[in-house]
């Protein structure tokens, strides 16, 4: 079971404040938007919750662990971030990118476990990946680079909870897929202008841009 505690956390940018003095907490098995316009802070508040960067003041904390003490391994084991924005270092092929999704639990490309191929093997269908897994990243369409990232996301589920925006294209996989790992008691936060009606989720209304 994964929760995550956040107490009064601020992130500035030189003089520019990004996100003042926000507490909230993600319990077992729930859904939370995180709801505000362009330049509200949204994605900067997740980076500093999960460590990403550094806050100004605040804590934020990971099964009641300070997420400063966590390393890169440990917290990738136990949350999957999908940001807005997800470049790709080299043309690969799209099970292989999937397939990352498994490096924090010990894996490598060309030798998975059977545990990591059934993980693998279950994020490329329930993003309707299967009949393109074998074609090369780079000759997909956008949309279906959206499927292909939540994917490697659902890939390192093996427990944790998922975070970040994400695109029209995969909002209702994402949407699935939240609902079925918060059966299994994991939280999950996205972050978006606005939140289907259809979804039941707890909302957190970020301020006005600057």
């Amino acid at each position: 079971m994964t929760s995550l505690r956040i107490s009064n956390l601020t992130i500035r940018a030189k003089e520019t404040v990004l996100v003042e003095n926000v507490s909230t907490e993600l319990k077992t098995g729930e859904l939370v938007v995180l709801l505000g316009p362009n330049g509200a802070g949204k994605t900067s508040l997740i980076r500093g919750a999960l460590g990403l960067i550094k806050p100004s003041s605040g804590t934020s904390q990971l099964n009641g662990t300070e997420v400063s003490s966590i390393s890169p391994t440990e917290r990738a084991q136990q949350v999957s971030y999908l940001p807005q924005i997800r470049p790709l270092a080299w043309p690969n092929r799209v099970r292989d990118v999937v397939a990352l999704g498994r490096f924090s639990h010990g894996a490598t490309i060309g030798r998975l476990s059977e545990q990591d191929q059934s993980a693998v093997d279950a994020a490329i269908s329930a993003c309707d990946l299967t009949h393109l897994q074998d074609r090369s990243a780079d000759t997909l369409s956008g949309g279906e680079l959206a499927r292909m990232h939540c994917a490697r996301a659902f890939a390192a589920w093996r427990r944790g909870w998922s975070a970040g925006g994400r695109a029209p294209a995969s909002r209702a996989i994402a949407a699935t897929a939240s609902r079925e790992n918060r059966a299994r008691g994991w939280p999950a936060l996205r972050v978006g202008m606005s939140s289907s009606r259809r979804v039941s989720a707890r909302r957190i209304a970020s301020r006005s841009g600057p």
